[in-house]
């Protein structure tokens, strides 16, 4: 029972990580990226319901998929940032893509399919990330990039809690 209770707390706490990974304002003089903190700690959250090499392995499969660029893709061809370049991952992408930002971005959320080792409901995190940020662009076109944070964020937790229940 207890840990039916903490597995339905892991949604609302990973989309409150994910947008902590989005943010450097939480982390004061640590050095380097979010991500290198909050990695550690969605493993940790998925160690309170699952065995620990399916914990570490969402852990790594979230810091894998937020390691590599995406900070131009995001826009969905709506803005585009002046306060940075197209990576070269991200040009890939659009080559392969033909230009298309959507397919380019699905295919970059594509990077978080190692956590398909933990689920197959992974599968369809490309697509689904995809929508979290069209959502965030409908709904909250003043601030859609936190919106869709705080959506993949719970995309991360439902995952982790999709392979509890599968357990």
């Amino acid at each position: 029972m207890l840990s039916t209770l903490i597995a339905f707390a892991i949604i609302p706490a990973c989309t409150v990580l994910n947008r902590m990974r989005g943010t450097t304002e939480w982390k004061g003089p640590l050095p380097g990226r979010p991500l290198w903190y909050v990695s550690p700690m969605i493993a940790g959250l998925a160690a309170l319901i699952l065995p620990w090499p399916q914990a570490v392995g969402f852990g790594l499969a979230y810091l894998f998929w937020g390691s590599f660029a995406w900070g131009f893709l995001f826009g969905l061809g709506r803005i585009v940032p002046t306060d940075r370049k197209i990576s070269g991952l991200e040009a890939t992408l659009l080559k392969l893509s033909r230009g298309n930002v959507h397919i380019a971005f699905c295919l970059r959320m594509g990077f978080a399919l190692p956590a398909a080792m933990m689920t197959p409901f992974a599968l369809l995190f490309p697509l689904v990330a995809l929508a979290n940020y069209e959502i965030g662009w409908r709904l909250a076109p003043q601030a859609p990039i936190r919106l869709a944070e705080w959506l993949t964020g719970a995309l991360w937790g439902s995952l982790i809690l999709l392979s509890f229940i599968a357990n």
